[in-house]
């Protein structure tokens, strides 16, 4: 017993020793990378920037110090509409961007965003940017109050699915519930898509953690033990050697797993049921006889070479590439969604050409990509 205890305190002491000697070498993922209380209630029901602000973003591996910019409503600004200074006229059309972190830019700076891209590319619109990061396809219903009631024909509302909507479950949400609001009251401040915000001010995270505490006064994340994934997930924010591992045993575990795992842990109907929302938002979009685009951006596993081979098995599991389109046509021919996906923009057989190593957003390429392409099928749909 004694010599047991002796060996587990040297193996102790050994990894402790390599923690050490990796910390001197690589950086480890920040846990908070844009400040906690940035996100704040408005009174319709819908999570929205607080306004008039700005701050950085950084993970310390993917990105740091990059800018963000929020505007007296709420969203992010794009930096090419301001400067051509296009809210002073009459465009001959707008595009509102709706959806999550990656339409909301996360880990670029407001210049490298796809939105912030996309209006560089379209002289002849306004493009706004109305993305939020960690909000599903509920949220993106709702926050339609805050744009509807100024929809008119010309405009273009771009809802973007990714694979974190498609896979979240919206079986409890009845879209057809979610009815326009507007403002309770004119708020007093000089904007065209005004902020009711919630009185008192309801902040996403209003109160720090004991973790955020432990991390601020010693610089230590302590991971969560939930459940094996969430301790995996959160296991790289705390150490060195779980940063290199881990990304590596999740994908010989991806080839090792049974073909039927992912299809067992998706809750049922998802996909369906996350395009019935999107549905409704083409519906109230219509009302005001405005134009709905909706995009499916497909999670790097399908795009890339090498996440794909590791996650489908070598090619076994999915009946297409391009699963996420595959998977959503049903539905979207069901709720009359003209469904484009951006698979083929961002296909590639370089490791992350488009995406952000450790983080697994958009980098400025992929936006970049992005934006081309949504460019190019704007121009389609309004011909």
């Amino acid at each position: 017993m004694k010599h047991a205890g002796q060996a587990l305190l040297a193996v102790l002491i050994g990894l402790l020793i390599l923690e050490g000697g990796l910390r001197l070498f690589i950086n480890i993922p920040s846990p908070y990378n844009m400040p906690l209380d940035s996100l704040v209630w408005d009174d319709r029901g819908f999570w929205v920037f607080e306004p008039n602000t700005s701050f950085e973003m950084g993970n310390q591996v993917d990105f740091l110090d990059r800018p963000v910019t929020i505007g007296a409503n709420g969203m992010r600004q794009v930096p090419c509409r301001m400067s051509s200074n296009s809210d002073n006229g009459t465009p001959s059309k707008r595009i509102f961007t709706i959806g999550d972190s990656q339409t909301f830019g996360f880990g670029l700076s407001d210049d490298d965003s796809w939105p912030n891209q996309l209006q560089c590319l379209l002289n002849d619109a306004e493009v706004y940017n109305l993305g939020v990061p960690g909000i599903n396809t509920d949220q993106y219903l709702v926050r339609l109050s805050q744009i509807w009631a100024n929809l008119t024909p010309r405009d273009v509302v771009l809802v973007m699915v990714g694979w974190n909507d498609l896979v979240t479950d919206q079986s409890k949400f009845n879209p057809q519930n979610i009815k326009m609001r507007p403002c309770p009251k004119e708020p007093d401040q000089s904007t065209q898509f005004p902020t009711c915000l919630a009185k008192p001010k309801f902040l996403l995270h209003p109160d720090k953690t004991w973790r955020l505490t432990v991390y601020d006064k010693t610089g230590l994340f302590i991971p969560k033990f939930g459940s094996p994934s969430e301790f995996a997930n959160t296991a790289v924010m705390s150490s060195a050697f779980a940063y290199l591992t881990l990304p590596r045993l999740k994908l010989l575990w991806y080839g090792m797993r049974p073909k039927s795992s992912l299809f067992e842990k998706l809750p049922t109907k998802s996909f369906y049921n996350n395009l019935r929302i999107v549905g409704r938002m083409r519906e109230l979009v219509e009302q005001k006889g405005a134009t709905l685009v909706t995009t499916i951006l497909p999670w790097r596993a399908f795009t890339n070479d090498s996440y794909y081979e590791a996650y489908s098995k070598g090619g076994v599991v999915f009946p297409a590439r391009d699963f996420p389109t595959y998977a959503s046509r049903a539905a979207c021919m069901e709720f009359k969604l003209d469904c484009f996906s951006l698979f083929d923009a961002l296909k590639s057989s370089k490791l992350n050409q488009y995406w952000l190593p450790y983080d697994g957003h958009l980098n400025d390429l992929g936006a970049k990509a992005v934006a081309m392409a949504l460019a190019e099928r704007i121009k389609a749909v309004q011909r």
